[in-house]
């Protein structure tokens, strides 16, 4: 959806549904036999980002998508400060949700925010809320630092992010 002049966004639900409607066609030709599945692939918008509540795995934003510019201006800022964070990546969209919307912030508050790339949302849904990421679709979401091969810790603080919020 475009709900204004450089948004873009999607239902953070819409996706894990349709991949569970895929995940469910593809048991049906194996029998229901997880073991006749070979593999599984997706393609991913590692720049986009999605916040959902940790106990009832329900999503709390949409998902920003890459291409949405709301984070621009303050990624020209976060580059004046010597961070490498391109309008493209998540870093500025997820301090976005955690200042616009309420939901993110309470769940904050309580402990119970997660944020994550598409990969982590969709492994969240479908595996009872496990938070995880792998280092190729942590890095372009701006906020790992793939030198230290971890989240960085420097930009967790500039944009008042928790470690506990992001995916192991």
């Amino acid at each position: 959806t475009y709900p204004g002049p450089g948004l873009v966004e999607q239902d953070a639900s819409q996706v894990l549904a349709a991949s569970v409607e895929v995940l469910t066609e593809v048991l049906g030709r194996t029998g229901g036999k997880a073991e006749g599945v070979k593999a599984l692939g997706i393609a991913n918008q590692r720049g986009s980002i999605v916040a959902w509540d940790s106990v009832s795995t329900k999503p709390l934003s949409p998902m920003i998508s890459w291409r949405d510019a709301r984070g621009a201006e303050r990624c020209e800022q976060l580059q004046a400060a010597g961070f490498f964070v391109m309008p493209g990546m998540a870093a500025s969209k997820a301090e976005w949700i955690m200042a616009n919307i309420d939901a993110a912030a309470g769940a904050a508050a309580a402990g119970r925010l997660r944020m994550g790339t598409p990969n982590s949302w969709l492994v969240a849904g479908l595996c009872g809320g496990l938070h995880t990421c792998d280092h190729s679709n942590a890095f372009p979401s701006g906020l790992y630092d793939f030198a230290d091969g971890d989240w960085s810790d420097a930009l967790l603080v500039e944009l008042g992010l928790e470690r506990a919020m992001l995916p192991k």
